[in-house]
């Protein structure tokens, strides 16, 4: 963790999402799960479109973290959403490293949702500091 008050995964904001997010060092992959509820809402039944993008954010930082002995920040996030995550599911997400280039952490992820079925993917660039 980065900070016990980040909004995604920090324990100390009542107001967060309150990840608990995993790491595998030998592997480099960080993993979570986040029940869906009626709060995230975006279009009828459906999970917010941004809520996904902070939860892939914060679990590729843990990740990129971990590649890391510097400071990371997150320098481009895209998100490809494949299938509805409907409220009430529960998600499963990972992220990894995939690889460096020139001076950027290049991390992937996907969430699955409650069917087992990849439901949105993401790849991002990290910055070092």
């Amino acid at each position: 963790m980065h900070n016990k008050t980040c909004w995604a995964c920090g324990p100390d904001n009542s107001a967060g999402l309150r990840l608990d997010i995993k790491r595998d060092e030998l592997s480099r992959k960080s993993f979570a799960s986040f029940l869906i509820d009626g709060r995230y809402e975006g279009n009828d039944g459906v999970a917010h479109g941004g809520l996904l993008c902070s939860i892939f954010d914060s679990v590729m930082t843990n990740a990129a973290m971990a590649c890391s002995d510097k400071r990371v920040f997150t320098a481009k996030l895209e998100v490809k959403f494949k299938k509805k995550i409907k409220i009430g599911e529960l998600i499963n997400v990972s992220c990894w490293f995939e690889k460096k280039y020139f001076g950027f952490l290049i991390m992937k992820g996907e969430i699955k949702n409650g069917e087992n079925k990849v439901a949105a993917k993401a790849s991002a660039l990290f910055s070092e500091q």
